[in-house]
C-alpha cells in the first residue's frame, strides 16, 4: 500500500486520511515536522511564502523528514473575499508532492462559510454576544496581543470561563496595548475550516485519481486555459475571454483543449463596450 507523509500539527490527518484512502488507497504516514514554523494564523510566526508554496514547502518538508517519496500538506488564508468586495472568504490549498519526480500539485477552494470574528476587548465588550457569534465552543477563540517585539496569546477559548482567565492573564501583563479576541482558525478548533479543507482535499485526490491517456501517470488535469470570444455585441475579440480548457500530464507532453462551448461574451464583460 502506497504510503504519503503528511504535515500537520492541528489533527488534519482526520480529515485526509479518509479522503485519500478511498480515492487513492494511500495510507497516511505524520511526520513530525513542526508546521507552524511556516507560519501561523496568529501571527507570531510570520508566513513568508504564498499560501499555496506553503503549503508545497510543508509537503515536502514532511516527505524529507519521513523518507517517503510523497508528501501532503494544506494551508488556509482567511481574509477578504478575491471577487466580492466587504465578504470575508477562506482559502484553502491542500497540496501534494512527488520528491522521486520531482512535482507538485496543489489544488484550491474558496469559501465565504467560514466562521470569523474578531474584537478589541474593553470593559463594555457583550462577551455573550461574542460567543454567540464566534459559534462556541463548537469553535473556539484566541486572545492575542503585541508589545513591541513581544507576542502573547491565549489560544482555543472555548468558554466565558476561559476568555475571562485569559483576559485577567493578560491584565497582568500591564502592557499599553490592546488585546485582540479573534476566531481560532487552527484546524482543531474551526469546523467551517474543516469543511473547507475537505472540499480542495477531494478535489485534488480526483486529480490525482485521473491518469493520463497517453503514459497513464497519475495528475492528469487542468494546466491552463484557451483565450479569445467575441463579444455579442460589437463582434470585437475579448483576449481575456476563456473559450476553453487545456488539460495535461504531470510528467509528458500530453496536452488536450476541451471547448466550453461558448460562441461570445455578453456586452457587459466587453472592455470595449464596457470600459
Amino acid at each position: 500500500m502506497e504510503k504519503i507523509a503528511l504535515a500537520t500539527k492541528h489533527e488534519k490527518e482526520k480529515l485526509l486520511a479518509p479522503i485519500f484512502q478511498s480515492k487513492l488507497g494511500w495510507t497516511i504516514e505524520l511526520s513530525n515536522i513542526d508546521t507552524d514554523l511556516f507560519g501561523t494564523f496568529s501571527g507570531d510566526v510570520a508566513r513568508d511564502k504564498s499560501p499555496k508554496e506553503t503549503a508545497i514547502a510543508k509537503a515536502k518538508a514532511a516527505a524529507s523528514e519521513l523518507g517517503i517519496k510523497k508528501g501532503l500538506a494544506s494551508e488556509g488564508t482567511i481574509g477578504p473575499h478575491p471577487q466580492i468586495p466587504f465578504i470575508t472568504a477562506d482559502v484553502e490549498w491542500v497540496a501534494y508532492v512527488d520528491l522521486e519526480k520531482e512535482i507538485a500539485l496543489a489544488e484550491y477552494t474558496i469559501s465565504t462559510d467560514i466562521t470569523a470574528v474578531q474584537q478589541v476587548w474593553n470593559q463594555d465588550l457583550d462577551l455573550a454576544k461574542l460567543i454567540h457569534s464566534a459559534d462556541l465552543p463548537n469553535h473556539a477563540l484566541i486572545a492575542k496581543a503585541t508589545n513591541q517585539n513581544e507576542f502573547w496569546s491565549a489560544k482555543g477559548l472555548r468558554t466565558q470561563q476561559e476568555i475571562e482567565a485569559a483576559i485577567s492573564a493578560f491584565q497582568r501583563l500591564e502592557w499599553p496595548v490592546d488585546l485582540i479576541l479573534e476566531s481560532d482558525y487552527r484546524a482543531m478548533h474551526s469546523p467551517s475550516r474543516q469543511r473547507n479543507i475537505v472540499e480542495a482535499a477531494n478535489k485534488l485526490a480526483e486529480r490525482l485519481a485521473t491518469h493520463c491517456p497517453s503514459c497513464d501517470f497519475l495528475g492528469y488535469g487542468l494546466v491552463g486555459y484557451e483565450y479569445g470570444l467575441p463579444c455579442s455585441g460589437c463582434g470585437e475579440i475579448s483576449p481575456q475571454a476563456i473559450s476553453g480548457d487545456r488539460l495535461g500530464c504531470l510528467v509528458c507532453p500530453q496536452v488536450q483543449t476541451v471547448s466550453r462551448n461558448l460562441t461570445a461574451i455578453d456586452p457587459a464583460n466587453c472592455q470595449i463596450c464596457n470600459p
